[in-house]
């Protein structure tokens, strides 16, 4: 890897349908952090081809002929929009990619809605890079890579209730802290699909995975879960609400990253069935709104590029 100094950057992928969530990092050595990936889609509708292509020139653009290296593959949680296309490029690029290690949880218990095939395809897939190291992420731990520093505050191990009913009550939520020169500091929250328990556990002082407002004050928020509060199709209790709007009011961010599509972002989308994600539905999506400038806001059908060090954006569509 060159000794030049790259600006740091992080950048919200562009995805094509079904979507998911892809963060990829580029660190001011050279090297990159990637969190999740996407999905793969399905045979033949070109999303995983797209996709990659995507991926693919983001690490190009650093590296040139050099094998990118990506010091660290976060996985916040075996759902196959978030892990499938990691797998799948994992697999495809084992020979053109330095990977240094990877982090993951997965659940403890064995029930019926384990995503077995999931875990193992990337299981198969981390095998091929012998020399990686491999961490199970657990509440407290802490990575370090050049100017970037990642705290985990939540993961599988920590969940409550501690038996959790469905993939995304095992998803990690981490911190991001990246170092300025002048000594000063700028942090994202990434929440993957963190749900409305976890959101009560963070902000409740009697739980072992407690955090202060300080500690979860951040200049960027991944919205959790694609802006969902719970899992699945059904009405949620309005009692959930209050806690996640909480715990976006500690975040209190200056930019907003929404890993869905345009369609869903906008408001504009008629497919029977997927009304469920508007994001009015929520209080806490219009505290989102009202808090932080609506041009501060980003979704995922476009690529987004935030410089750490001023906050700056760019966005681009990449075809």
């Amino acid at each position: 890897m060159s000794k030049k100094v790259y600006e740091t950057t992080l950048i919200q992928m562009q995805l094509d349908r079904p979507g998911g969530m892809s963060y990829v990092i580029r660190l001011s050595d050279g090297r990159f952090v990637i969190i999740d990936g996407g999905h793969t889609g399905k045979d033949g509708d070109g999303v995983y081809e797209m996709n990659l292509r995507r991926m693919w020139k983001v690490l190009r653009e650093t590296c040139g002929e050099e094998k990118p290296v990506i010091a660290c593959w976060f996985i916040t949680h075996t759902h196959i929009d978030h892990m499938g296309f990691a797998a799948a490029f994992m697999t495809d690029f084992r020979d053109e990619l330095v990977i240094e290690r990877f982090a993951y949880n997965y659940p403890v218990t064995e029930p019926e809605w384990r995503e077995w095939e999931n875990e193992k395809a990337l299981n198969d897939a981390m095998a091929l890079y012998i020399d990686a190291e491999k961490y199970v992420m657990h509440t407290g731990d802490t990575f370090t890579f050049a100017d970037l520093r990642v705290d985990v505050l939540l993961s599988a191990f920590d969940q409550y209730p501690p038996e959790p009913d469905n993939p995304n009550q095992t998803s990690a939520v981490l911190r991001l802290t990246f170092a300025q020169p002048d000594g000063t500091a700028r942090r994202a929250m990434i929440m993957g699909d963190c749900q409305a328990d976890h959101s009560i556990e963070l902000r409740n002082p009697a739980s072992r995975v407690y955090r202060e407002d300080s500690e979860l004050k951040a200049d960027i928020l991944q919205v959790s879960h694609h802006g969902l509060c719970v899992t699945g199709y059904s009405k949620e209790p309005e009692q959930y609400y209050e806690p996640f709007l909480k715990l976006y009011q500690a975040i209190n961010p200056s930019i907003c990253l929404w890993p869905v599509y345009k369609e869903r972002f906008m408001l504009t989308d008629e497919v029977p069935g997927e009304g469920w994600c508007r994001l009015p539905k929520y209080p806490y999506h219009y505290w989102l709104h009202q808090s932080v400038p609506e041009d501060r806001h980003f979704h995922h059908s476009q690529m987004t590029e935030i410089t750490l060090r001023d906050l700056s954006v760019r966005t681009w569509i990449e075809e």
